[in-house]
């Protein structure tokens, strides 16, 4: 397989000899060396992509998911908000840069009022989504509006029962509505489906306060 990589690149890079503007071989090397965990150089062919068409979204948002993974948030936004803008110009709109965010905002618990404004553009979008509906219900816990959370975190879960971070979210929901019956139940369904996701001792803790 190795081989294989090297020869694939070998020649991608070759054809960038002959046109350095096609942004498909960048795009290809790219995913290659994400594929063999090389982020480094993954990293630097978007990039490169990006120094020959700066407006071409699918590079600014495999950076920004690239950034996310890596924790690193704020060069994450920035590729998002360059990814919508350029997405929004050429009116071809994609849901995941606003979801994604503006669950970043509601994560860090800044920028509520943009958080908001993308999550509900990313319904109307995709209406039906989980995690779309999840990101709505999250954003408007962080805002303090609980019963809007309520409602769309419920639906959420309604379609991705599984997820333990929307079982956390819909169960933070309840403690804060003072449903502490309700909130058990979620709480516990999440730590019963799994025991990795990001806010288990979150979801630990809140549950011991309650018991």
């Amino acid at each position: 397989v190795q081989g294989k990589y090297d020869q694939a690149i070998k020649k991608l890079k070759n054809i960038i000899k002959i046109d350095k503007k096609y942004l498909p071989a960048y795009q290809a090397i790219a995913n290659i060396y994400m594929k063999r965990k090389n982020i480094e150089k993954t990293i630097h062919y978007f990039n490169k992509g990006i120094t020959i068409e700066p407006k071409y979204p699918p590079f600014h948002m495999a950076l920004a998911l690239i950034y996310e993974r890596q924790n690193k948030l704020d060069l994450a936004v920035k590729e998002y908000e360059e990814t919508i803008k350029l997405t929004e110009k050429a009116k071809q709109p994609s849901p995941a840069p606003y979801n994604n965010l503006a669950y970043i905002y509601a994560r860090e618990n800044r920028n509520l009022d943009k958080a908001l404004e993308y999550a509900l553009k990313v319904i109307i979008i995709s209406p039906k989504q989980g995690a779309m509906l999840d990101t709505l219900g999250f954003v408007y816990y962080q805002r303090g509006e609980y019963k809007e959370a309520l409602n769309f975190l419920k639906k959420a879960v309604e379609q991705l029962p599984k997820h333990p971070s929307i079982r956390f979210h819909l169960g933070m929901t309840y403690a804060k509505l003072k449903k502490t019956s309700e909130a058990k139940k979620e709480l516990q369904a999440a730590l019963d489906i799994s025991n990795k996701f990001p806010e288990i001792e979150e979801t630990r803790k809140l549950l011991k306060t309650l018991n």
